[in-house]
């Protein structure tokens, strides 16, 4: 393995350099040591303004705001000084450096800071707390309303207005909610869902009472020791999964009627436009049988299994369904079923529209759709699978449209 290493890394540093801004022969040390001289430039904290001709940026505790109209013509609006000099009547706060903004309104700026999110209002010179919650706080999800709920250990909270709702109260060790499940596989990266207009929050709710532990040496105490996490070996018990919804008008917590869920996973989550519906594919253990299923919001009854998707070799749900642009009956299914992850249009009733990518390439991950909602952007390995490129993709016509001109990955 080692003899491999050096053959690569020695053809790898004969090759010629790629031209940025000049050209430059990497070095030994430049391959295996961290030299930030060789990084990308890029710029920091990129977020529009509410009028879309105009963005700002983070450069040296200075927001740069760049004109699109006016070949980028950049003006400095906010100083970090100038920002603590509002935020000194909020408990005398201080930064120590510029925070990531986003634009609130066309003049005032939001962001998080302390286990606090912040309005700042640039004409007026003042500041508001919007919304603050518990230092212990973790995996954190915002709502569109500026509600936050969180983990603490094993139980589930939401923050709104700087007040606090309890959602569990679980004190047995291995139920655990509101945390990734099935060991973060097909896309899961998180337990918490907000629905689209953040009336409703579903959570993931797990009990791996049942799973063996499985030890983990940590190696940064000064003597290792053994710490043991649960770990469903093949063939062994699984944890068991459960998805509920909380709905904070009522603040009644409802369970979906998701079945037997011991030898499945429940993944993909996705709330539907209008919140009435959550969307969930039932995948088995044997990853070779998924069936996409409808539930209703209100009381967690099952609705309908709007298609079924099966494989020789797996199924693999990597990328969460993605409802269109105005339109709250048809959403966007990825899917390896041709061999290659691509983009296809369901509606809700489990029927087909099209396949709307196709190749031997593969659809690496959907970034939104444009203003009037006809295109779908999307990167892709359409060019080469050693580069991503940044492509649109008409809804009605197919045509795929590359936009991103320069050799790499964007």
């Amino acid at each position: 393995m080692r003899s491999l290493f050096l053959i690569t890394l020695s053809l790898f540093l004969s090759m010629p350099s790629v031209s940025l801004a000049q050209e430059k022969q990497l070095t030994f040390e430049d391959a295996i040591y961290f030299n930030s001289d060789i990084l990308p430039a890029r710029l920091s904290n990129i977020s529009w303004e509410t009028d879309s001709q105009y963005f700002t940026y983070n450069k040296n505790n200075t927001l740069i705001q760049m004109d699109i109209t006016k070949s980028l013509t950049a003006d400095t609006i906010l100083r970090l000084d100038d920002l603590n000099a509002i935020l000194v009547n909020l408990d005398s706060l201080a930064l120590k450096r510029m925070p990531s903004i986003k634009w609130a309104d066309e003049n005032s700026i939001s962001f998080y800071h302390d286990s606090m999110f912040l309005k700042v209002d640039l004409n007026n010179k003042e500041a508001i707390i919007l919304n603050a919650w518990s230092k212990q706080a973790r995996n954190k999800e915002f709502s569109i309303n500026n509600d936050v709920a969180y983990t603490i250990e094993n139980n589930l909270y939401i923050s709104h207005n700087t007040v606090t709702d309890t959602l569990t109260n679980d004190t047995l060790p291995n139920i655990i909610n509101g945390q990734t499940v099935h060991r973060s596989e097909f896309g899961i990266s998180d337990g918490i869902f907000w629905s689209p207009k953040g009336n409703k929050l579903a959570f993931y709710k797990k009990d791996e009472s049942m799973v063996g532990d499985y030890p983990i040496v940590d190696i940064t105490a000064r003597e290792a020791e053994a710490k043991p996490i649960k770990y469903p070996m093949a063939g062994m018990s699984n944890e068991v999964v459960k998805l509920a919804i909380y709905d904070l008008k009522t603040q009644e917590t409802i369970l979906l009627q998701t079945g037997d869920s011991i030898d499945h996973y429940l993944t993909n989550v996705c709330w539907g436009p209008e919140e009435a519906y959550i969307y969930v594919s039932i995948l088995n253990r044997g990853q070779n049988h998924l069936w996409m299923n409808k539930y209703k919001a209100t009381d967690g009854s099952f609705v309908a299994t709007l298609f079924e998707e099966q494989a020789t070799t797996w199924v693999e749900p990597e990328l969460p369904m993605q409802f269109l642009k105005n339109r709250n009956d048809q959403f966007i299914w990825f899917s390896e079923r041709d061999g290659w992850m691509h983009m296809y249009i369901y509606n809700t009733k489990g029927q087909i529209v099209k396949q709307l990518t196709k190749g031997e390439w593969s659809v690496l991950n959907l970034i939104g759709f444009n203003e009037s909602g006809s295109d779908v952007l999307f990167v892709a390995t359409k060019e080469s699978p050693i580069q991503k490129h940044i492509y649109s993709v008409n809804i009605k016509k197919g045509k795929v449209k590359k936009l991103s001109d320069e050799h790499g990955s964007h």
